[in-house]
């Protein structure tokens, strides 16, 4: 007689699992196995759902607080023979990172079998939250590097979004202030003086103004058209929106939108 068994599974990312024991006896008449009455047990595990605690550019995680998305730069790397600019990393840290590729992800209602970093809205609607990360390494159970979108949809983000860590149908508790976004600067504009009466033209240099969406306001398009141009951004990313100019209570009609000047 045995009192004692053990079961070794790989456990996927799932928000709820039931598991079901039971003992079966093998038949030797039968040639089967035969379910052992009232031996069948049904039971519930609930995983650890992966948690942030800081955003940083280096793996060591620092004093935490808010971390500046300005202060990422391009680095120049080169590929085929022509200079080419990458944005660099940020440095994820919390708790309950496993090894993504080490999980069964059989039964996952995820088609995104890895992590992934979202920047959430003020409705806290995962439908309107943008990705933050091309790809995502795990550095430790404790550090992921994120490798940085290059296009970030600002149209539905605030300065400082709600983050929120995703690995198959968990989800970590959203966390604000970990992270901010620039904000448009305005660096310079001319004509100084306008007149109350009559049409003028209004010249606006500046910073981080980002990109304008265009026709449809696809996203996807206009990320591909601005990668494709080589242009790059202020920063190691640019963000894309349409931008809204007022004088007053008065609109202005946008002619021209660059990161750095709008007319």
């Amino acid at each position: 007689k045995w009192t004692r068994a053990e079961c070794h599974v790989i456990v996927g990312p799932l928000k709820d699992l039931e598991v079901a024991l039971e003992v079966r006896n093998f038949s030797k008449s039968d040639g089967a196995f035969q379910l052992v009455e009232s031996s069948r047990q049904v039971g519930d595990i609930v995983f650890r759902s992966p948690q942030l605690l800081s955003v940083s550019d280096s793996e060591s995680m620092g004093g935490g607080g808010t971390f500046e998305l300005s202060s990422l730069k391009y680095r120049d790397m080169r590929i085929d023979g022509k200079v080419s600019g990458r944005p660099l990393s940020i440095f994820i840290h919390g708790t309950g990172f496993p090894v993504a590729t080490q999980l069964d992800w059989d039964d996952v209602n995820n088609a995104s079998k890895d992590y992934r970093l979202w920047a959430i809205g003020p409705e806290g609607e995962l439908e309107q939250a943008m990705s933050l990360c091309e790809r995502i390494v795990r550095v430790t159970s404790n550090v992921l590097e994120c490798k940085m979108s290059q296009c970030i949809d600002a149209r539905a983000l605030q300065s400082r979004p709600q983050l929120l860590l995703q690995l198959g149908e968990l989800f970590s508790n959203p966390r604000l202030g970990l992270l901010e976004l620039p904000l448009p600067e305005v660096l310079s504009h001319s004509p100084e003086v306008l007149f109350d009466t009559g049409a003028a033209t209004l010249f606006i240099s500046g910073r981080y103004l980002g990109m304008p969406l265009g026709p449809g306001e696809d996203f996807e398009a206009a990320c591909e058209a601005w990668l494709a141009s080589g242009i790059r951004g202020v920063g190691a990313f640019q963000m894309f929106a349409d931008i809204q100019v007022r004088l007053g209570f008065a609109e202005c009609e946008i002619s021209e939108h660059m990161e750095s000047r709008i007319v």
